[in-house]
């Protein structure tokens, strides 16, 4: 990766950010000057900072509340701490200042390493970038609290029970690729086969009323809205969802099924999970295992799709390893920025910085994949890239439990598509495909295809 370049911007005189070189000035931020690479402008920052009467550590806006990312690229910034191997002081949009983490050995070891927790992010302001912090569900535990739910969870959710529903998965693709000649030319694959068939699976798989996917349309989205839905409005989607969950394991505890909210609701009654820990488990999955996915597949499809080569190499041999699978993980940066914040339980040193007690990192999964000292050409789709210990699906105790899952819908998902429609092709230009703002996973509009 080449060194980047950067101009340094202030807004209300105590809040500065540094963006590319080329870059539009964001509303209500004004330009300082001073154009240079990363030292230079932290350097002129902090001058600034304490020319102003401020004290410390100058942190730096990141993401800009309100300015989105643009497609698929990766922010300048991230490409440049992962070249320079730094650690950055952030404010973010919401809560306390932390530490951005970039590079994949640094940010491994954030997943990995038992002195960052993320039970402790409740007793502060969380880094984040949404406006309300995630409630404390699965993901917001460290041992052994963490383990005791993971361990009811895994016995429910594991590779028998993701391979058991293989078959399914793969008749919903053709059953909705049916449908298309009943629809209106060209097909938008996001609505007419992305959303409803990551809908299918993930409300087989936990016995969630397929009917009722409208519903929660609207809760994932504000489960990841940073400015696409106003805070008042989050709070109350998600209070929502609680008690849709709530309403629907009533059911369950009448009439037990063998779905997943089953089973971990029979887990609820033998005492091994809390009426709360039971709500929240089966809302973060929900989430997880419809948003996520259907995001990864339609942003996979597009890549393939954008590609010339890539879509004559489908259409002759519609089949993908799980080799390239994991090479569209790695590829595709799902996440906008960054993932949950950590809080350190003591003093880390960590490339040279020494992260502070109680002091919070925010790590990003995506400049970890593009690190160019663990994935030769990280810029490059390599589908037979051999090495490759992507961080997509996490790490430690908090890896994604359905990334086994998630990894067979894409594939079948995509070889399906390519078996049923050799000729499938953009029906616009790549560049006219819109990406959708003010979330913090990157989705699209919409995908017309031609067949």
């Amino acid at each position: 990766m080449k060194q980047q370049l950067f101009k340094v911007i202030i807004k209300e005189e105590d809040e500065f950010s540094i963006i590319g070189e080329k870059a539009l000035i964001p509303l209500g931020w004004i330009k300082l000057p001073c154009v240079g690479n990363l030292n230079t402008c932290l350097d002129y920052m902090q001058s600034k900072w304490k020319q102003l009467g401020n004290v410390g550590r100058c942190p730096i806006s990141f993401p800009i509340q309100g300015v989105d990312y643009y497609r698929l690229e990766i922010d300048p910034l991230l490409k440049e701490l992962i070249r320079s191997r730094q650690l950055l002081w952030v404010r973010p949009p919401y809560g306390d200042n932390a530490w951005l983490i970039t590079n994949y050995e640094h940010v491994r070891s954030v997943l990995r390493d038992k002195r960052f927790s993320r039970q402790e992010c409740p007793f502060h302001n969380e880094s984040r970038l949404t406006p309300h912090p995630l409630d404390t569900s699965i993901m917001g535990l460290d041992e052994p609290d963490h383990t005791r739910i993971r361990g009811v969870l895994d016995e429910m959710f594991n590779v028998k029970t993701s391979m058991a529903l293989k078959d399914k998965i793969e008749k919903s693709a053709h059953r909705l690729i049916d449908r298309f000649e009943t629809h209106s030319h060209p097909i938008d694959l996001v609505e007419d086969f992305v959303m409803p068939f990551s809908g299918l699976t993930i409300c087989e798989l936990m016995g969630v009323p397929f009917a009722d996917r409208s519903k929660f349309r609207i809760w994932l989205d504000s489960f990841s809205s940073t400015t696409l839905i106003d805070a008042d409005q989050v709070a109350e989607n998600m209070a929502a969802m609680h008690a849709y969950m709530a309403t629907l394991i009533t059911k369950k505890r009448k009439k037990t099924e063998g779905d997943l909210i089953s089973g971990l609701t029979k887990a609820n009654e033998e005492g091994r999970l809390s009426d709360k820990e039971l709500i929240e488990l089966i809302t973060v999955l929900l989430i997880a295992g419809h948003d996520t996915v259907s995001a990864q597949l339609m942003s996979s499809l597009f890549v393939i799709l954008s590609s010339p080569d890539l879509s004559k190499q489908l259409r002759e041999s519609p089949n993908l390893s799980t080799m390239a699978i994991k090479e569209l993980l790695r590829y595709v940066p799902v996440d906008a920025y960054v993932t949950f914040a950590r809080y350190a339980k003591e003093d880390i040193v960590m490339g040279g910085t020494t992260i502070k007690r109680g002091e919070a990192v925010l790590p990003s999964l995506i400049a970890a994949n593009y690190d160019p000292d663990v994935f030769d050409n990280p810029e490059h789709l390599d589908m037979n890239r051999r090495k490759n210990p992507h961080l997509m699906l996490g790490s430690g105790i908090h890896i994604c439990p359905g990334g086994l899952l998630g990894m067979m819908e894409i594939e079948l998902g995509i070889c399906t598509l390519f078996k049923r429609l050799p000729n499938l092709s953009l029906a616009v230009p790549p560049d006219d495909i819109k990406f959708r703002e003010g979330l913090q996973v990157r989705s699209l509009y919409e995908l017309p295809v031609k067949f």
